[in-house]
């Protein structure tokens, strides 16, 4: 059950950031293209549109994808994406206004400023291109090593080192709940304080900030302040303990 979630993870993951080679690998493999995650309901679909990939979007259609799947904040895909394009291919009149231009927070969050992926640039599969290599080689290797996170891990930090004077990728997760994964979030480090990640955390993982007991830096090391906040490094993994009056 773990292997198949962590696979579904990595789907939704995968559709993210573009990589449409291995989308399809893991779709031929029987990954579920309709799997939502457990903290806010994103299906496979639902970041392909929102960061315009087109190409895959197409794809997931072709392979019978339920277009009509909501987030937990009931959004389409078709509504959370800014290409005319995917909205038209779901259903989506072009008049129709994304999420993003109607959403309106105190602060603006990255994953809603849309900004590709550090590792997500346009590329043609296929030619080669050494940051993308080990991602080609298909995702059964992957998942023939349950090591793969390391190595992915890995990849990702080396791509992340031309752009990690502007962002930083944290993961995050409430502490002691049923749902284990993490979810991946792109901060930018000009807004890196205690204040801003207590933010992120409420608004990715739904969560009130009076209901916050701790936030806890894996293993076992609280993060209290600005400085503390500062010394994350790329993909640390965070928890929130939320108090135990709280339901």
């Amino acid at each position: 059950m773990e292997a198949k979630v962590n696979l579904e993870e990595r789907l939704r993951e995968l559709c993210c950031i573009g990589d449409e080679i291995n989308v399809k690998a893991l779709v031929q493999k029987g990954v579920n293209i309709n799997a939502a995650n457990a903290m806010n309901g994103w299906t496979p679909l639902h970041w392909a549109a929102k960061r315009g990939h087109l190409s895959i979007v197409k794809y997931l259609v072709q392979e019978g994808v339920n277009a009509a799947a909501l987030t937990y904040k009931g959004e389409t895909a078709a509504k959370l994406s800014n290409d005319s394009g995917i909205r038209k291919l779901l259903g989506e009149s072009d008049g129709t206004e994304s999420s993003q231009a109607s959403e309106s927070l105190p602060i603006v969050p990255n994953y809603l400023r849309n900004p590709e992926f550090f590792y997500a640039e346009k590329v043609t599969f296929g030619k080669e291109d050494p940051r993308f290599r080990q991602q080609e080689t298909t995702i059964s290797n992957t998942w023939k090593h349950e090591s793969s996170t390391d190595t992915n891990a890995s990849v990702y930090s080396n791509c992340y080192a031309a752009h990690s004077e502007k962002e930083i990728v944290v993961k995050l997760r409430v502490a002691d709940s049923e749902e284990k994964d993490f979810i991946e979030v792109d901060l930018d480090k000009s807004n890196l304080t205690f204040r801003f990640l207590v933010t992120i955390f409420c608004q990715e993982l739904g969560i009130e900030a009076n209901n916050i007991k701790k936030i806890r830096k894996l293993p076992n090391t609280i993060v209290r302040n600005d400085k503390d906040v500062k010394r994350l490094v790329p993909f640390q993994e965070l928890e929130v303990v939320i108090k135990e009056n709280v339901s």
